[in-house]
């Protein structure tokens, strides 16, 4: 998926406000989210809106800011980092690139941290724990 940047999200956040406030003062909030995931649907992912827990503005800008970014290309079409795909866990029975359920899981919390070591240095991520 697009980067997310200041601008993106601007723009992503100043098309969905324009949506909702064509409704007029007097609409409902529910009636201004219907309107906003009606736009990112005209922007062309039909899904991402759907999915999303009514209010979730923060997902559903995100999801505008991506179509926006990829030329219309909604989120749901776009797979696994490539990073996550080299450690061999990117492939799994469904083949969307997620990482298959049981290769995260072990059958202690020891299994589990030591199975998704590979994971976090694919994902380039430090893990800090404060005791």
């Amino acid at each position: 998926t697009p980067q997310s940047t200041p601008e993106g999200s601007a723009r992503a956040r100043a098309a969905l406000e324009a949506a909702a406030d064509a409704l007029g003062a007097g609409a409902c909030e529910e009636q201004r989210w219907e309107a906003a995931v009606a736009a990112l649907e005209r922007a062309g992912d039909g899904v991402s809106g759907r999915k999303l827990a009514r209010n979730d503005w923060y997902r559903l800008t995100r999801a505008m800011e991506i179509v926006q970014e990829s030329g219309g290309i909604p989120k749901g079409q776009f797979s696994a980092p490539h990073k996550l795909a080299a450690t061999g866990r990117g492939d799994n029975a469904e083949g969307t690139g997620a990482p298959a359920p049981t290769s995260l899981l072990g059958s202690s919390w020891a299994g589990s941290v030591a199975s998704s070591a590979p994971l976090g240095e694919a994902l380039d991520c430090d893990v800090h724990c404060f005791a």
